[in-house]
């Protein structure tokens, strides 16, 4: 019928038309939304809320945040401590919804700033106590040139101040201050302590080798052939092997060789007295002969 209203599809298409018809399109602009983005915000700062505008209008972009927007951070003492500073908003539409939708965006750039120290209060310097003149000489009128000796001038004592009520009874303590000890000694290994160590296990092992051998030994001797018979003393002999032991065990323990070389230390006295005892056992042990003959006799 004539004034009503056919349909609302896109689509639309007559039915059953069954004489001349006029049928009239009414179009209506479609709505779309303006939506805001942006990226590193600081905290307390909000989007601003979308706009909805008909396809073919204008629409304002938000002006609350512009280039100029700057949002400083401060510390937990209330000193600013860095500052956002906004890049203003792009859109890429300028102003017209000629798009199904438009998206503005925009950023945030962060710059610390550096809190300054606190400067401490200087300390006030007190004001000098101004010295009394020392007054001159009275004359004598008898001899003008004498002058008579000063009197002494009474200086009044000062009182002490009391301490404020409530205050009574409190010492300060000052406190002396230690006087730091010196530091440890730099490390480092002794190269005579060395040289002892590898001579006392050198004379172990020649003591040692000079138990090898034959225990009796001929010489001719006013044209006789004389044989003796060698003490070769190896109960010392063995007991060299316990200072090499310590020296060689001493020089571990108490020496790295990774450590700068100097030529003795604290251990060089007890590096020394074991060569010493090693030098006294190589005495004892060393080696006595005897006419084979004087042992038989003695026998």
């Amino acid at each position: 019928e004539q004034g009503n209203e056919a349909g609302t599809d896109e689509t639309f298409a007559p039915q059953n038309v069954r004489a001349d018809a006029v049928y009239t399109a009414h179009f209506e602009p479609k709505e779309y939304k303006v939506t805001y983005q942006w990226t590193n915000p600081p905290a307390g700062v909000t989007l601003p809320a979308d706009q909805t505008v008909k396809f073919g209008e204008t629409y304002a972009v938000d002006t609350l945040y512009t280039r100029d927007t700057v949002v400083e951070t401060k510390d937990a003492y209330g000193n600013m401590n860095g500052r956002y500073t906004f890049s203003g908003w792009i859109d890429p539409n300028k102003g017209v919804m000629d798009t199904e939708g438009v998206t503005v965006k925009g950023s945030w750039a962060y710059e610390p700033v550096k809190v300054p120290a606190p400067t401490p209060a200087p300390t006030p310097t007190p004001a000098p106590t101004p010295a009394a003149p020392a007054a001159p000489g009275a004359v004598d009128p008898a001899d003008p040139d004498e002058e008579t000796p000063e009197q002494a001038e009474e200086i009044a004592e000062e009182e002490t101040p009391q301490a404020p009520a409530g205050e009574t009874g409190k010492t300060e303590t000052v406190e002396e201050e230690t006087a730091p000890l010196a530091g440890p000694a730099a490390a480092a290994w002794a190269l005579l302590n060395l040289i002892l160590a590898v001579l006392t296990a050198l004379a172990s092992v020649l003591l040692l080798a000079g138990c090898f051998g034959k225990k009796k030994e001929e010489e001719e001797e006013n044209g006789e052939n004389v044989q003796y018979t060698v003490n070769k003393k190896g109960g010392w002999r063995a007991f060299s092997l316990v200072p090499a032991i310590a020296a060689v065990a001493a020089f571990i323990l108490t020496e790295d060789m990774s450590d700068p070389m100097v030529f003795t230390d604290r251990w060089t006295l007890l590096m020394a007295a074991i060569a010493a005892v090693q030098a006294i056992v190589a005495i004892l042990a060393k080696k006595s002969r005897e006419k084979a003959g004087e042992d038989e006799a003695q026998a």
